[in-house]
């Protein structure tokens, strides 16, 4: 399934961002849990408020989902994980980010549609 939220709150972004996007595809079950028996990666694109643009992937990494930016001059492996908290990836759902240096950022899952 190809999966879209945008930014609900972040520390100093208490309303939220609507500009500021985050789309994947992963295999889910009919009630909207992501499927744990898949490990990924999965393509994850982050899209800014300015415009910019972040190639991302999605694992399970020990257990849990986690995003790590992709791009051209860095090898995946080094990157910082981004733990991600997602129980039900449905519209309406909130699914929280945790970037490496602690900060969480709450997105809400705008849409869900077949690939």
């Amino acid at each position: 399934m190809r999966i879209q939220l945008v930014l609900a709150y972040a520390a100093g972004r208490p309303e939220g961002d609507i500009a500021d996007r985050l789309e994947f595809s992963l295999p889910v079950s009919p009630t909207g849990q992501p499927d744990e028996s898949e490990a990924g990666p999965f393509p994850a694109l982050r899209r800014l408020p300015d415009g910019r643009e972040r190639a991302m992937e999605l694992l399970r990494e020990d257990g849990a989902w986690a995003l790590r930016r992709t791009c051209a001059t860095t090898d995946p492996e080094d990157a910082p994980l981004w733990q991600m908290e997602a129980r039900v990836l449905r519209p309406g759902e909130l699914v929280q980010l945790q970037r490496p240096n602690g900060e969480a950022l709450t997105f809400r899952v705008v849409n869900v549609e077949a690939e």
